[in-house]
């Protein structure tokens, strides 16, 4: 991967190592604050290349190796967990799928959970 931004060129940068469409989006504003930093906080593109092949964030769709497939995400907003449901979707095909939902009263609850129904043959 090749990032340009305002005249810095990060060569040979790796995927990130969290899994998910948006980490690519996410990986893009950490290098955008890295640039905007640049004067007060040097970092070298090898630092950044290991950063992004060692990040890890477990809950955030974390993939337990084994048998049925088991995600992990603590996605509790609509916006999260429209990302969520991406990320399932890209996944593949499984003959079903359940949730376990859980969030504290104040979330929007129906918003969250409307975006992963497509998904989800059962959930409680």
């Amino acid at each position: 991967m090749v990032v340009e931004r305002r005249g810095r060129r990060w060569n040979s940068l790796g995927y990130p190592s969290l899994r998910g469409a948006n980490q690519l989006l996410n990986a893009s504003g950490a290098l955008a604050a890295l640039e905007a930093l640049r004067e007060r906080l040097p970092v070298t593109a090898q630092a950044v290349r290991v950063g992004l092949a060692s990040v890890d964030l477990p809950g955030r769709f974390q993939i337990v190796p084994g048998q049925p497939a088991l995600v992990l995400d603590v996605a509790h907003n609509p916006h999260s967990v429209a990302a969520l449901a991406l990320n399932l979707d890209q996944m593949g095909f499984f003959q079903r799928t359940f949730a376990v939902f859980g969030a504290m009263h104040d979330k929007d609850l129906a918003g969250a959970v409307g975006k992963l129904m497509h998904l989800v043959d059962d959930c409680c």
